[in-house]
């Protein structure tokens, strides 16, 4: 069993098919060894510490968290009577229903509300997996991500000593039981605390928007949900959908990568008239949006309306003798479009390209003091906030970019310079081998070229005058991804064509 379980351990978190790689036995442990491990390096008292949890709609997780905290509650918290506001298990349980006991809260949210508060957190979610799929992402005080080879290390210690024990407990006869009431006024207020700073950005916009919001049923339907109903749709018109929670998944699933996931929300946005259409994915860390005619807006170019507004606000802060001394620096990662760099660097500010993956990415931002980061997968991390993802206040600063245009044609048609191929997909077994295929060819086809140009900063990057394309190996599974950016249509499928051969 423990190899299926060891399966489970991502490149950045834990997740995998729920009663095959995790599940009770697995929850249990992760639970016992991470609390164990926190307690030794911070040498504080069981009655001193604090476990935010949170969790996405996946049925599963009831189960998955009842016997996570299992063990918590026997021993360190064995006496809830005595726990007082500074101690003990909290739940972010925003609204809880019956087929949800321990709540419906998306990642951003919990990440905001365990900052600087909690010594420990954890949340439940798979993000845009299936519905078969479950998981967990742990996080300390400064909102850093538990590495996942650490947390495999701790999980099989604590397994081959305990294995006996896990062996006894009879998890599928066990109901999880409801958990304990410990949300409290400090995670109330500080939701509150958020729709405030939300709202205070949304009301200064000019112009007011026809947009639709498309849930994907996942953990936007709490504290997401509220905000648009409750604040923007005041000066917005707003259209809802699937916004109501479903472990299934039913009306699609919600990696807003995949262009079939837009339908419904492409029908709506005709049917309705409305300007452009956003998209939550199951965990609700990432955007997708729908602009001009029905098109997927990629989140490349978003990376750059963002980094954009927030250089603006940066550089204005500064004063002008030391803004050639203290750029700003924005992280893009390698699959990103040059329009990126063109942005940040054209306003001043320091682009600098990192490996793809939230875990790399926000390591690095928080390491040079950058302003923002966002990767072509959705995920913006904001540095006003503590490096972390919030689509809400994406979504404003994009709003904040359309208000020096004249019209949507205008607005999108200044950030689709180019023509860029989607990520593209190949099953490759050798993939260490087809790596250097892609090297040996180029630089023959291209020698000579003094402008030509290779990086190996996530996999490699070809860069030439008319193009340039990033291949980059899975980490998960035996395929190579790319993508190609040209100045022409016609050169973006003939060199994409080239490396779907030489793969």
């Amino acid at each position: 069993m423990l190899e299926n379980y060891k399966k489970a351990f991502k490149a950045y978190d834990i997740r995998g098919a729920y009663g095959k790689n995790i599940d009770e036995h697995f929850s249990y442990i992760m639970g016992r060894a991470v609390w164990r491990q926190l307690s030794d390096e911070s040498r504080v008292t069981s009655v001193e510490k604090k476990l935010l949890i949170g969790c996405d709609v996946r049925l599963q997780n009831s189960a998955l968290i009842s016997a996570f905290e299992t063990w918590l509650k026997e021993v360190w918290f064995s006496n809830p009577a005595n726990w007082d506001s500074s101690a003990g298990i909290f739940y972010a349980n925003f609204d809880a229903s019956v087929d949800y006991p321990y709540g419906v809260c998306s990642t951003p949210v919990l990440y905001y509300l365990g900052q600087d508060d909690y010594d420990l957190w954890v949340a439940f979610t798979a993000s845009h997996n299936p519905p078969g799929d479950v998981g967990m992402k742990f996080f300390d005080k400064d909102v850093t991500l538990l590495s996942t080879e650490m947390l495999r290390t701790l999980f099989e210690a604590e397994y081959k000593v305990q294995s006996t024990e896990y062996k006894e407990k009879n998890w599928t006869n066990s109901p999880p039981s409801p958990p304990l009431s410990r949300r409290g006024n400090l995670l109330d207020s500080k939701v509150q605390k958020l729709y405030d700073m939300l709202d205070a950005k949304w009301s200064s916009l000019q112009k007011r928007h026809h947009f639709v919001v498309d849930f994907s049923t996942g953990a936007s339907v709490s504290v997401e949900k509220k905000f648009f109903q409750d604040y923007l749709s005041k000066n917005h018109t707003i259209d809802l959908i699937n916004d109501l929670p479903d472990w299934s998944f039913a009306s699609h699933y919600s990696d807003t990568q995949e262009h079939e996931n837009y339908e419904q929300l492409t029908h709506t946005l005709k049917e309705k008239g409305a300007e452009f259409g956003l998209m939550f994915d199951g965990d609700a860390d990432r955007i997708g949006i729908v602009w001009l005619d029905w098109k997927v807006l990629w989140g490349d170019l978003l990376t750059a309306m963002i980094a954009k507004q927030i250089l603006l606000e940066s550089l204005a802060r500064l004063p002008r003798d030391a803004r050639n001394d203290s750029k700003p620096i924005v992280l893009y990662e390698t699959m990103s479009s040059k329009m990126v760099n063109e942005v940040v660097t054209g306003l001043g500010g320091e682009a600098r390209m990192v490996r793809v993956g939230r875990y790399f990415i926000n390591q690095e931002l928080k390491a040079c003091g950058g302003v923002f980061a966002g990767e072509s997968s959705g995920h913006y991390l904001f540095a006003e906030l503590g490096g972390y993802e919030m689509p809400l206040l994406a979504l404003y600063y994009i709003c904040k970019e359309m208000e020096e245009y004249s019209n949507r044609a205008e607005f999108v048609g200044a950030y689709k310079k180019y023509f860029k191929s989607p990520v593209i997909s190949s099953v490759v077994t050798d993939k260490e081998g087809a790596l250097k295929k892609v090297q040996e060819k180029y630089p023959c086809q291209l020698a000579g070229r003094s402008d030509y140009d290779i990086k190996f900063v996530d996999g490699v990057s070809v860069y030439a005058p008319d193009f340039w394309f990033n291949l980059r190996p899975s980490n998960t599974e035996d395929k190579i991804k790319f993508t190609v950016e040209a100045d022409t249509e016609e050169k973006m499928n003939e060199v994409a064509g080239e490396l779907k051969s030489l793969l």
